[in-house]
Order: structure tokens, then C-alpha cells, then sequence
């Protein structure tokens, strides 16, 4: 372990009692032997691997701040053998990470790696979590990535750190393409599936979301109605309200989203925002048939309107007008409006004349001059 010649008798006498000590689980009269020698410091050499010891005994003992200091000591005296001295600052660099002196953790691990020969995907991967710390994307990007390239049988979670990486530098199109290779790696995990997806919105990939999230759902990684309301409304919010239209039909048909009014109030907004009128018109008719709702009722006269389906607006807004109504008076307009169409001009004049809310009257007075103009 050393050689007897390079050390006083006394020293090496003391060192040679430690180890024993120590082989013997002797570990109080062992530390006290070793503080012994660095106090009384007879050489270099033999301080140094007092210290060294001390250090290891220190993180036996999960003493981490105590062994640090022991091993930085033994480190700066630059007297241990130099296979030694190198293992030594590799156990300070790692110190440091337990202890999350982060950067002091980056500047030993890459002191440590300028003359290591054996650096591990594990070291690599330290350093990474380090430089992430420290929020220093490029060097996390480039550690992580060897250490996926030595090891390829790496946790996922360390892929996850690329992805993190790539998009905090905004390499987006790069972070798709990891975290793909999580979802093939784990196509049971719905945290990648997400991320993929909103990854994908992110760059205005609506159908390739849209196909992920059909694969996530093939997988039956999507199954509860929570998943599917979500990814719609991350849809909406990144202005495709078709895909979020499409997303909770997609659960509706395959019985994990359950049909009740809000949810269809919700699919029924995503279509009007996609300008998918003749599908919201069919929902809309089906939520009238479940609970009629005046509101709903004027809702479908528009849409009805806007798609020229007279006939149909003006059934609804008769219906309308049969009960009580505080949309009245928008029904009658509407309903002369499709009178117009229909040819049914005498009746169009008769409710364009009892309209009085001024946000229709303007109008109302240019479809009678229209009237006037057809049928004197």
C-alpha cells in the first residue's frame, strides 16, 4: 500500500496500526490513529494518506462535509500515487454533486476528465444533472449525450434530460425526435406521450399530434376522460380547435369520454371556432333534444342562417316564438329573414314591421325596402 522506505519509522509504524485497526472494524481508534499522524505531520507522504483515510472513514460514515475536507487536503498536497490522486478528485467531484455545490461539482468532474482514461456513461451523466443545475443547456447537451452514446441501455430518464436539453436551447425538431425514441422505448408511459404531443403543437404539427395522440390511444396509454379534455384544450389553446374538435370525438367514440352537456358544450365551441358548422348544428340539435334551451335555440337559428337553411330556421324560430322568450325579438328577425328566402314576402314585411330593438332595426328597414321594391 506504500512502501516502508518513503515514510519516518514512527509514521509508518503509526499508518500500518490504522490499517489494522481498520481491517479490524475498529473504526474510533482508528480515526484518532490517523488525526494523530496529520497533527504531528512527519511527511508529506504519510499525511497525505492520513488524510486520504480519514476521508474514506468520514464517507463510511455518510459524513459528507467532513470527508470532503479530509480528501480536498490529501488532494492539494499532490503527493499520493497518481492512479490514487486521480480517484481522489474523482470522490471530491462526486462530494460535491451530493453536497449540490454544483459548480464545484462541474470544475472538479472536468478536472478529474482531462486525464481520466476510464470515464463511465454514469460520469457523464453526473456532470449533465450539474450543468442542468447551473442551467447551462449546451454542456448538459453534449455530456448527456455522450453518455447515451457509451451506454445505450440507459435509463429513460436520462434520455428525458436531452429532451429537457434540446428545448431549452430551442431545438425542438431535435427534442421530437428523442422523445420518440422514448415512446417506442415506453410506449406504456404517459408522460412521454404528452410531451410528445405538445412538443408537436408547439411546432404546429396539429396532424402529427393528432396521429400521436391516436397511437397514445391505441396503446391505451389516453383511457379516462381527464387525458382526452386536456389535450383538447392544448389543442385550442395552440389555435387548432379542429384537432381539439377531433380529440374528444375520438374519445366519445371509444367510450372514454361520457356524452354529458358540458363536455358537449365544450366540443361544440371548438367547432364553431373551426368553422365546422354543419357538425356543431347536429350537436347542437342533439343537446335541444336532450333539454331545450332558448339560448341554444337562437345559436342554431344562426347557424342555420349562415348555412342557408331556411326552412330549418324557420321552424326553429317559430318553435322559439311559441314559448315565452326573451330572444323575441332576434327570432322574428331571423325568422323574416328566412320568410325572404322562402318567398314569403307578406309575411316577411308583417314581422320586419314589429321588430323595435334598435340592434335589428336598420337592417329590418333595408329588407322592407327590399320588399317594397320586389312586391309594391
Amino acid at each position: 500500500m506504500f512502501a516502508k522506505q518513503a515514510l519516518p519509522e514512527t509514521e509508518y509504524k503509526q499508518l500500518n496500526q490504522a490499517f489494522q485497526l481498520m481491517q479490524n472494524e475498529q473504526w474510533a481508534q482508528a480515526k484518532d490513529t490517523l488525526l494523530h499522524i496529520v497533527k504531528s505531520k512527519q511527511s508529506k507522504l504519510g499525511f497525505s494518506l492520513a488524510l486520504y483515510n480519514l476521508g474514506q472513514l468520514e464517507l463510511q460514515d455518510k459524513q459528507h462535509e467532513l470527508a470532503l475536507k479530509y480528501l480536498q487536503q490529501a488532494y492539494d498536497v499532490q503527493y499520493l500515487e497518481p492512479e490514487q490522486q486521480s480517484y481522489t478528485l474523482y470522490t471530491i467531484a462526486q462530494l460535491q454533486c451530493m453536497l449540490l455545490k454544483w459548480q464545484a461539482c462541474i470544475n472538479k468532474f472536468e478536472l478529474w476528465m482531462t486525464t481520466a482514461s476510464n470515464i463511465s456513461a454514469a460520469d457523464h451523466h453526473a456532470i449533465s444533472i450539474a450543468y442542468a443545475q447551473q442551467k447551462e443547456w449546451g454542456s448538459v447537451l453534449t455530456h448527456i449525450s455522450t453518455a447515451l452514446q457509451k451506454d445505450p441501455s440507459t435509463p429513460l430518464e436520462w434520455q428525458q434530460l436531452k429532451v429537457v436539453a434540446h428545448i431549452q436551447l430551442k431545438q425542438f425538431t431535435q427534442a421530437i425526435t428523442q422523445n420518440k425514441k422514448q415512446v417506442q422505448q415506453a410506449p406504456a408511459t404517459k408522460k412521454y406521450w404528452r410531451q410528445l404531443i405538445k412538443l408537436q403543437m408547439h411546432q404546429q404539427l396539429f396532424s402529427a399530434a393528432h396521429a400521436s395522440l391516436r397511437l397514445a390511444i391505441k396503446s391505451k396509454v389516453l383511457v379516462n376522460e381527464k387525458d382526452f379534455m386536456n389535450l383538447a384544450s392544448m389543442f385550442q389553446l395552440a389555435k387548432a380547435p379542429f384537432y381539439a374538435a377531433k380529440t374528444i370525438i375520438d374519445g366519445i367514440e371509444r367510450g372514454y369520454v361520457s356524452e354529458h352537456k358540458k363536455t358537449l358544450k365544450i366540443l361544440m365551441q371548438y367547432q364553431l371556432q373551426a368553422k365546422e358548422y354543419n357538425a356543431a348544428i347536429d350537436l347542437l340539435k342533439q343537446l335541444q333534444r336532450n333539454e331545450y334551451n332558448n339560448d341554444r335555440a337562437l345559436q342554431l337559428v344562426k347557424l342555420f342562417s349562415r348555412a342557408h337553411q331556411w326552412l330549418q330556421v324557420e321552424k326553429t324560430s317559430l318553435t322559439a316564438l311559441s314559448q315565452s322568450n326573451i330572444h323575441s325579438q332576434s327570432f322574428i328577425y331571423f325568422l323574416a329573414q328566412a320568410q325572404i328566402h322562402l318567398g314569403k314576402l307578406s309575411k316577411a314585411r308583417e314581422n320586419l314591421k314589429n321588430i323595435d330593438d334598435k340592434n335589428y332595426q336598420q337592417s329590418s328597414k333595408e329588407w322592407l325596402k327590399y320588399i317594397s321594391a320586389i312586391e309594391p
